[in-house]
């Protein structure tokens, strides 16, 4: 066949496809349903948000507490977070979190199976990475940030809040040892 004869066939081989394909509609944005389950009512036990600090400790978050920000080596922005409580926890439990910056924008972990383990008179999660995607280093470094875990109990959900500000965790390099750490 001859190349304009060609050219004009796939042309109308591709129009022909998109006016027989349904619309391609956009994934929805995380909203709250996406959390845990949101009919379960509120846990009586306290929990609070731990992070990994830039020392690659594990600490419990206080108001205006800093939360390291880390650079992974391929390049990629995330916090390590997770929830600390004295309720006993099954070895794994659904989790959810969402880390609202003090521009507005927010990142989500959507819910997911994370493995627990028991701690001195506590139960945790695992430490979980929440990724910033969109976002410089130098954008994120000294932004207030509110982060909010929930993780769904047999009867009740059991939520953390606290209110930080992000710094420079630092660089992770690619043997680190927390990947692999959520459950399948």
């Amino acid at each position: 066949m001859p190349p304009n004869l060609v050219g004009a066939r796939h042309l109308a081989t591709m129009a022909l496809v998109a006016a027989c394909s349904s619309p391609v509609s956009p994934a929805d944005p995380m909203d709250a349903t996406q959390k845990v389950d949101s009919t379960l009512p509120l846990c009586s036990e306290t929990a609070q948000v731990f992070a990994i600090d830039k020392g690659e400790k594990r600490v419990v978050l206080s108001a205006g507490g800093d939360l390291a920000v880390t650079q992974g080596f391929q390049g990629f922005l995330f916090v390590r977070v997770g929830l600390h409580t004295a309720a006993a926890l099954a070895k794994a439990v659904p989790m959810s979190v969402v880390i609202q910056l003090d521009n507005g924008d927010e990142e989500y972990l959507p819910q997911r199976i994370v493995k627990t383990q028991a701690s001195a008179n506590a139960f945790e999660t695992v430490e979980t990475p929440v990724f910033f995607n969109d976002a410089t280093i130098t954008e994120l470094v000294s932004r207030k940030a509110a982060v909010d875990i929930e993780v769904e109990m047999p009867t009740c959900v059991l939520r953390a809040h606290v209110d930080t500000v992000l710094t420079y965790g630092g660089y992770m390099d690619a043997d680190a040892s927390f990947w692999g750490t959520v459950a399948d």
